[in-house]
């Protein structure tokens, strides 16, 4: 089970051998001893394997891309299994950090004893770590002040680029902070940027420069990366214990955020050593050409490690969005799932978020039921995943003429299975026999039916 990950941007100052060398010095300068692997001697090496069966660490070297990965793994008495990877590809001068851990359906994915790896402290203290757009990569808050508070405005209003998501923390009433920001931005250092509003007199200024649009009063607002996500609000209630909640809530997000990112085949342990075993399998089939009855068992096994890739990855992909889903929420859910199954991740909650939000335009501005709706909309991230996918039914039915290969793939894409029924066709959503609609098979027979099948379609099943 993923744990964390990040990607760092890394300087020219960064060589194959300073990088090993620092992954040495990480494993002897662990704070428990036990998880020292003791005397490592280090020749140059860039395949080696050093420890043993319950503690290892072991370099793999990719030379055809320049990538050096690492992997130190603990295996504890309780067979639990965890996992550190350190992927540096050198053409591209990126490092991606990950922790794994087997699964264990009885442990949270974060709790308070969860720190990002220390080893992008050293990194960071060795200066390596480039800056993120105009944001140095620090392990402790930005405090914004008069003289950069223009950058921050750039920033709240689109006008600047940046890797990592940036968590922007306002003073509360009593100018004061409302959480723990030097021990939040040591938590999440090389995953997020924490800027802190040096004290209250800047909410008139940043007023002016953001069109009112910025929080205030121990309000955090968090701004991701991709322009088109909602940034987060996270509002500040004052009450025992709120600050505590408040960083809960700002950890939990940021790593949520951080293992739902796609993750590069190259950028992962099992992936680098794939691309080596094929790069050898090449090798050797080249060596071999006279040998032509091995070809055949060359191919096979290139085929099935390709194949293991791709279902590893896709296994992973829905232990993140399971995982996401499991720990949305901080403690108790709200609402528990039926026995409906999901035909796509998301799509349930996209569901209950529409009905929410339709309700919501119904509701007087100011009311309790105003406040509470708005509140769990923004607390869920309402995406519109279902709005997009109408928009993609009109795009593909908006001038039926016929079905066409694309069309047919288009539909199939949106989870939509097509068969022949004699003058027409078929379509049923996810192969369940409640949710179907006709099409018909020429446009003499359809006439304007293709506006009337798009509502059928997005009323049916959208």
């Amino acid at each position: 089970m993923l744990l964390f990950y990040a990607t760092l941007d890394i300087n020219s100052k960064m060589t194959p051998d300073a990088f090993i060398s620092m992954v040495l010095e990480w494993n002897r300068s662990h704070k428990y001893s036990d998880n020292v692997i003791p005397g490592i001697e280090w020749h140059g090496e860039r395949n080696i394997r050093y420890g043993n069966e319950r503690l290892s660490l072991t370099f793999q070297e990719y030379s055809r891309k320049n990538i050096i990965a690492v992997r130190y793994e603990k295996i504890f008495e309780n067979e639990v299994i965890w996992n550190s990877d350190y992927i540096m590809n050198f053409n591209e001068m990126h490092l991606a950090v990950q922790l794994y851990r087997s699964y264990q359906d009885d442990i949270p994915v974060m709790d308070r004893e969860f720190s990002t790896p220390y080893f992008i402290s050293m990194l960071i203290e060795n200066g390596y770590v480039d800056d993120d757009g105009i944001l140095p990569v620090l392990r402790d808050p930005i405090i914004v002040d008069d003289d950069n508070v223009q950058m921050l405005a750039d920033l709240m209003n689109g006008k600047v680029s940046f890797h990592l998501p940036v968590i922007y923390i306002s003073r509360t009433a009593d100018d004061l902070c409302p959480v723990a920001a030097d021990w939040l931005a040591s938590r999440l250092k090389g995953v997020a940027h924490v800027l802190l509003e040096s004290d209250m007199r800047l909410h008139d200024r940043l007023e002016e420069l953001c069109g009112s649009e910025n929080v205030q009063h121990g309000a955090v607002d968090i701004y991701y990366p991709n322009q088109s996500r909602i940034h987060l609000h996270l509002q500040y209630q004052r009450h025992d214990g709120e600050a505590s909640v408040l960083q809960d809530k700002i950890e939990k997000e940021m790593i949520r955020y951080s293992i739902s990112q796609k993750i590069d085949a190259l950028y992962t342990w099992q992936g680098v050593n794939n691309a080596v075993l094929l790069e050898k399998l090449d090798g050797q089939r080249e060596a071999d050409e006279l040998i032509q009855s091995f070809d055949d068992e060359v191919q096979k096994l290139k085929q099935q490690i390709l194949d293991l890739t791709r279902a590893n990855e896709s296994l992973n992909y829905e232990n993140y969005g399971l995982r996401n889903k499991l720990n949305a929420s901080d403690s108790v859910p709200m609402l528990f799932f039926g026995s409906e199954e999901e035909f796509f991740q998301g799509e349930i909650r996209d569901i209950v978020l529409s009905g929410l939000d339709d309700r919501l335009k119904a509701t007087p501005e100011g009311s309790r039921r105003y406040h509470v709706l708005k509140d769990i909309l923004s607390a869920n991230r309402y995406e519109h995943i279902l709005d997009e996918r109408q928009k993609m039914v009109r795009k593909c039915l908006n001038a039926y003429d016929g079905l066409s290969g694309t069309m047919r793939q288009d539909l199939k894409d949106l989870g939509m299975e097509i068969t022949d029924e004699g003058r027409h066709y078929k379509i049923r959503y996810f192969g369940d026999p409640r949710y179907w609609v006709t099409m018909a098979k020429t446009p003499s027979d359809s006439q304007r039916g293709d506006m009337n099948l798009i509502a059928k379609i997005i009323k049916t099943m959208l």
